[in-house]
């Protein structure tokens, strides 16, 4: 693309290493929820190898399972902007009492909320068909970090959503 301040390379298969120069940016949306660990991390670091330090950041796009308990100042997330969910008043629980709810939803009513294109029956079994052949999870904040810093990448920044939320690493 001429004039343009960035540019798409064509598609890759995230379970083979990545070719070519290290890009300013990869952007992983609604893919981690897909697979269970072993296959993220082999995602997760085969990006890392062609990351540059200094350079590439990764943005990971997906739903983030809310902690039941309250998550205080000074937990292993206060340094991370964006980390921390907002407060709710007590009695409530942290995550209002929903467990999953809207994550897990979010997989079964896509239609609700999909572009037309995506209005069909065969993309919303195709979701399940992944939650369920492939072993595929929903990850708390503490689960994404954990992942992303075993593939070699630090969690710097967390903007949330209701359904989504952005997640910013960058390499080790």
């Amino acid at each position: 693309m001429h004039g343009c301040l960035i540019a798409f390379d064509p598609v890759q298969d995230f379970f083979q290493p990545q070719n070519g120069p290290s890009p300013a940016i990869y952007m992983l949306r609604h893919i981690l929820h897909d697979w269970p660990n072993p296959q993220c991390l082999t995602i997760l670091r085969h990006l890392r190898a062609s990351a540059t330090p200094g350079l590439t950041k990764l943005l990971v796009i997906d739903s983030i399972v809310l902690y039941a308990s309250p998550v205080k100042e000074g937990d292993e997330f206060s340094g991370i902007p964006g980390a921390l969910p907002p407060q709710v008043p007590a009695p409530l629980l942290p995550n209002l009492g929903k467990v999953a709810v809207e994550t897990h939803n979010l997989d079964f009513i896509v239609s609700i909320y999909s572009p037309p294109f995506f209005r069909t029956e065969l993309h919303t079994h195709i979701r399940l068909q992944m939650m369920v052949a492939m072993n595929a999870q929903e990850r708390t904040l503490g689960g994404f970090a954990k992942l992303g810093e075993e593939a070699g990448w630090k969690l710097e920044s967390v903007r949330r959503g209701e359904f989504q939320s952005y997640l910013v690493f960058v390499p080790l």
